[in-house]
């Protein structure tokens, strides 16, 4: 058992039951076991809440370029990235020139 997890039951009684509600760190440090730190929420709860890369590139209005990430100007990866397009095509059009180059 995951110490928060027994934190929780011995501070504030019995497990939410799982997977309707799951306990969240209200201080975002993974290894913190007060039972004053910790609340049950659901899994949409706890995401929501979350801090950490994925949620600061959800967030990301623009690529690291300025090119806005619309949905016109974005596709995803095939591991799941978002990526620009703009960016994308600008870097393939570079590498084939360099090709004709070399």
């Amino acid at each position: 058992m995951a110490a928060h997890r027994a934190s929780w039951e011995l501070h504030v009684g019995e497990l939410p039951p799982y997977p309707e509600k799951e306990i969240d760190h209200l201080c975002k440090q993974r290894d913190c076991v007060n039972p004053r730190h910790l609340r049950a929420v659901t899994h949409n709860e706890n995401c929501e809440d979350a801090s950490g890369f994925a949620q600061e590139n959800k967030a990301k209005t623009h690529c690291a370029k300025g090119h806005p990430l619309t949905e016109d100007n974005v596709y995803v990866r095939k591991l799941g990235w978002r990526a620009c397009r703009t960016c994308q095509i600008e870097w393939s059009r570079s590498y084939r020139a360099s090709k004709r180059t070399a």
